[in-house]
């Protein structure tokens, strides 16, 4: 026997945070906005010129991925509960059965 215990409640919290957090990866994906090269002065406006908006592109679709990593933990997290749910119902069922066979012997 080991100490190892899972509780599906705790599973469904984590995935409830999981999925708040990406939606804030989504949502914030539309915030950043492309560097204006003018503000840079003239020496270095020509390498941000050539640079925007491929970066800021870049770190939107980040933001995106994100989101949707952190959707597909939210998923199995919550799918993990849902196993180990439906496993201690089964567990209990087949203990009961198992219980009542004995006491038919016995009756």
């Amino acid at each position: 026997m080991n100490d190892f215990t899972v509780n599906p409640s705790n599973l469904r919290d984590g995935a409830s945070k999981v999925t708040a957090g990406a939606e804030a990866f989504v949502s914030s994906s539309g915030r950043p906005q492309p560097a204006n090269p003018d503000d840079y002065g003239q020496i270095v406006s020509g390498s941000v010129g050539l640079a925007e908006p491929f970066t800021t592109d870049a770190f939107k679709e980040f933001l995106r991925s994100c989101g949707v990593l952190s959707d597909s933990i939210s998923e199995r997290l919550t799918k993990s509960a849902d196993g180990y749910t439906e496993t201690e119902a089964t567990n209990a069922e087949e203990s009961n059965k198992i219980t009542s066979s004995i006491n038919d012997l016995f009756d």
